[in-house]
C-alpha cells in the first residue's frame, strides 16, 4: 500500500492511522480535485482520471491475512495545479477540507485507508467517509476486489444455488466490473458545494473492453442494456431522483453531453449485438 499522510477526520470520521508520504507528486491518471467558478467541487476529467470512460484494471496480488484478490492504490487523489477556465476547473482555495463520501459500492469491493482500516459493504454512515486533504490534497488508498468468499459476494441480490456446492459449480469471476459511487464534500472554511456523484469502475480482467452501450457492464450490448437505456432516455445526467440510476444514466449518455437523447440512441444502435 502506498504511504499516505496521517489524517484526522472531522465529526463523524474516525482517526485513520496511515504512513507519511515522502514527497507529494502528481501522478498521471490520478483523480484531480478542483472547484468550479461558482464554488462547486469537481473532478478535472481532462487532465486526470475520467470515471465516465476509464476502467481501472486491478492486478492479482499475493494474498495476506488482511487483503487478497486484486488490488492497486491507483488512481490516487490529487489537487488541480492550475486554473483551466474553458472546462470550468479551478484550484482549491486555502481553507478547503475535502472528503469523499461513499454513496455505494458493489459487494466484494473494498477501499483500504490503511492496512487495518477497510471500507466495504454494508457501510455504516460512519464508514462512508474518507479524508482526502486540504487545498493541496494528495492521498492514495487501496482499491480491492476481495477474493474472500467471492462466490457469495459477487452476486446480487443472492448467490445462485450452484454456489452452495463445494467447490462451487459456477465461475464466480463472471462478474466483470465492480463499481463504487462517490461524491466530494468540503468541511472547511471555503464551504464548497458538493460535487455531482461519480462512479469509479474496476475490473480484474485485463482483456475487458468497455463498449459504448454496455450499460450493465457485462461485456455485451444486449436487449437488457436497451431496457435500461429506455428508462433513462430523455433525462439529464445526473438524473432526477428515482427516475434512473446515476450509473445507468452516465453509461447511457454515450456522447457525454449531459443528456440521454437521440444521438446516444444512434451510437447504441451501432454497437447493439457486439
Amino acid at each position: 500500500m502506498r504511504a499516505v499522510k496521517r489524517a484526522m477526520a472531522a465529526v463523524a470520521v474516525p482517526l485513520c492511522l496511515t504512513f507519511p508520504v515522502l514527497a507529494p507528486a502528481q501522478h498521471e491518471g490520478d483523480l484531480l480535485v478542483g472547484r468550479s467558478g461558482d464554488g462547486k467541487l469537481v473532478l478535472d476529467t481532462v487532465n486526470g482520471h475520467d470515471p465516465r470512460t476509464e476502467l481501472v484494471v486491478l492486478p492479482e496480488i499475493e494474498p495476506t491475512p488482511l487483503v487478497s484478490g486484486w488490488s492497486l492504490d491507483d488512481p490516487g487523489w490529487d489537487h488541480v495545479l492550475t486554473d483551466d477556465p474553458p472546462p470550468d476547473v479551478y484550484r482549491l482555495d486555502v481553507g478547503a477540507a475535502v472528503y469523499a463520501y461513499i454513496a455505494g459500492m458493489d459487494p466484494g469491493f473494498r477501499i483500504g485507508l490503511s492496512l487495518f482500516d477497510w471500507r466495504a459493504e454494508p457501510l455504516s454512515e460512519r464508514d462512508r467517509w474518507i479524508w482526502l486533504g486540504d487545498h493541496e490534497l494528495h492521498e492514495h488508498y487501496d482499491w480491492n476486489i476481495y477474493i474472500e468468499d467471492l462466490c457469495f459476494t459477487c452476486f446480487e441480490p443472492a448467490p445462485p444455488p450452484e454456489c452452495a456446492t463445494d467447490p462451487p459449480d459456477v465461475d464466480c469471476h463472471q462478474k466483470k466490473v465492480w463499481v463504487s459511487t462517490l461524491l466530494l464534500k468540503d468541511a472547511g472554511t471555503t464551504q464548497y458545494d458538493d460535487s455531482d456523484p461519480f462512479t469509479l469502475m474496476f475490473t480484474n480482467d485485463p482483456d475487458f473492453v468497455l463498449k459504448p452501450g454496455d450499460i450493465d457492464l457485462d461485456g455485451w450490448v444486449t436487449l437488457g442494456d436497451f431496457a435500461t437505456f429506455a428508462v433513462c432516455y430523455g433525462l439529464p445526467v445526473p438524473p432526477p431522483p428515482s427516475e434512473c440510476l446515476l450509473l445507468d444514466a452516465t453509461r447511457s449518455d454515450l456522447d457525454r453531453n449531459g443528456q440521454v437523447n437521440l444521438s446516444d440512441f444512434a451510437t447504441f444502435a451501432v454497437n447493439y449485438g457486439t
